[in-house]
C-alpha cells in the first residue's frame, strides 16, 4: 500500500500545489510528504516539482502526464474499498460459487431457490470440479464458497461441517439384487460397476472393502456426468456405489433401489461449505450457511426410501 500512499500524497501536493498545504491537509509533517513524493520519483524514474526562485513549485511535464493516471488509480481504490464494504453489508452482486457433484444433483438447487426468495438482488456464477479443484480456486480467489464432498484443513480456510451422508449400493428395479433383503460384498465382486468419479474419499473406502477381499472393483463404465451414471444403471443390469443425497430423487420415484449392506455402514461422504477466512465475515457467507443448515435440518438426509427390505 506504500505506493498508493505515495500516489495520494503526489496528487494532494498537485493540487495544493505546495508540500506544506498538503501536509497540513493530510495530517502529515513535511519532511514525510517529501519523502512520499521522493520515493515516487524514484519508483518512475522521473522528477515531477520543479522549483522555482520564488520557491512555489509546479509540475513538470512529466507530472503533468502522471497526474489523470494518478488520479484514476486513487478513484479506483476508493471504488474498490466501497465494494469490498458492500459485500460485508448488502446483499447484492454476483456470488461466485463452487461445488462438487454431490452437492449439484438436488441439494444446491433448493438453496440456491431459497437465497433468491430472501434476496432478489442476488446472482449465481457456479462452476463445477472435484473437491480439489473447487479448493484450489477458493485459494487463489477465484470462487467465493466452496461446497465440497470431504474435510479441508487450511489455516487460510474457514471450513463448516454441514452433513454427512451415508454411501448406498443402488440398482434397477429389475435387477436380482432389488429381491434379496440383505447382501454381503463377497456376493457382489465380480457384478459390473458403473462409476463417476473414483477420486472421492468415498469410492476409496469402497476400493479398501474389496482389496479386504484380494478384489478390485469390476469397473466397467466411469462415466463424466453423475446424472448418466444413474441413468445407466437405471436402465442395464449395472450395479453402483453412490452417496445417498445423490439418489434420493431416484430412490423416491422407484427407478432405482437401496439394496441393504452390511460393509458400507461405514462408508461416508462428509459435506463442509468452505471459504476464505478473510471473507469469513461477509454477510452473504453467513447467509449461505444459515440456509444450507436450514435445508439440512428440514429436509431430513436419515430415510431411506427405495431400501430392500
Amino acid at each position: 500500500m506504500d505506493d498508493l500512499e505515495n500516489v495520494s500524497t503526489f496528487v494532494s501536493v498537485a493540487s495544493h500545489l505546495s508540500f506544506i498545504q498538503a501536509a497540513n491537509s493530510m495530517n502529515l509533517r513535511q519532511p514525510s510528504v517529501t519523502a512520499r513524493i521522493k520515493r515516487l520519483e524514484d519508483r518512475l524514474g522521473v522528477q515531477l516539482f520543479v522549483r522555482n526562485k520564488n520557491h512555489s513549485i509546479y509540475l513538470t511535464e512529466e507530472g503533468q502526464v502522471f497526474l489523470p493516471f494518478a488520479q484514476q488509480m486513487i478513484r479506483l481504490m476508493e471504488e474498490a474499498e466501497n465494494n469490498v464494504r458492500s459485500v460485508k453489508h448488502i446483499l447484492e452482486g454476483c456470488v461466485r460459487i463452487g461445488v462438487t457433484p454431490s452437492w449439484t444433483v438436488n441439494i444446491l438447487p433448493s438453496v440456491l431457490g431459497m437465497i433468491r426468495e430472501l434476496h432478489p438482488n442476488i446472482g449465481f456464477y457456479v462452476i463445477n470440479g472435484t473437491t480439489r479443484k473447487i479448493y484450489d480456486m477458493v485459494m487463489e480467489n477465484q470462487v467465493d464458497v466452496g461446497l465440497v464432498s470431504y474435510d479441508i484443513v487450511n489455516q487460510q480456510i474457514e471450513r463448516f461441517h454441514v452433513h454427512e451422508t451415508p454411501w448406498k449400493l443402488v440398482c434397477s428395479p429389475r435387477h436380482w439384487l432389488a429381491q434379496v433383503d440383505v447382501v454381503g460384498l463377497r456376493d457382489i465382486l465380480k457384478e459390473p460397476l458403473v462409476t463417476y468419479e473414483q477420486r472421492t474419499e468415498g469410492w476409496q473406502q469402497i476400493k479398501r472393502l474389496y482389496a479386504g477381499y484380494n478384489a478390485v472393483p469390476n469397473v466397467i463404465a466411469q462415466l463424466e456426468q453423475l446424472e448418466a451414471a444413474k441413468a445407466m444403471v437405471a436402465s442395464s443390469s449395472c450395479i453402483s456405489f453412490l452417496p445417498l443425497v445423490c439418489v434420493r430423487r431416484e430412490l423416491d420415484e422407484g427407478n432405482l433401489v437401496s439394496v441393504e449392506m452390511d460393509e458400507l455402514s461405514h462408508v461416508s461422504t462428509k459435506m463442509s461449505v468452505i471459504s476464505l477466512k478473510a471473507k469469513s465475515s461477509y454477510l452473504m457467507i453467513k447467509t449461505i450457511l444459515e440456509i444450507i443448515a436450514e435445508y439440512f435440518s428440514t429436509y431430513s438426509m436419515d430415510e431411506e426410501p427405495g431400501l430392500v427390505g
